[in-house]
């Protein structure tokens, strides 16, 4: 059982970092969106990129909320 908290505990770590990762790229296009000197096509190529970075933040996040309660409920 400890050994299974622990590797529940290290997979939580690893979907943190993930989501850091995700999170800091998503910014990264939003930023370059934000961007006035950008033709119309480049922003809608950034949008399409910036789409498919949430769309892995959020896969992310909840990923690390049904490990975190399967955690908890092994912890208990």
């Amino acid at each position: 059982m400890d050994k299974t908290i622990m590797d529940l505990e290290k997979n939580l770590d690893m979907l943190h970092a993930m989501f850091k990762k995700y999170a800091q790229v998503s910014q990264l296009y939003q930023k370059q969106i934000s961007d006035s000197n950008l033709s119309e096509e480049r922003k809608i190529e950034l949008l399409e990129k910036l789409k498919a970075e949430n769309e892995k933040v959020e896969k992310a996040k909840i990923q690390i909320q049904k490990l975190d309660m399967n955690l908890e409920a092994l912890k208990e």
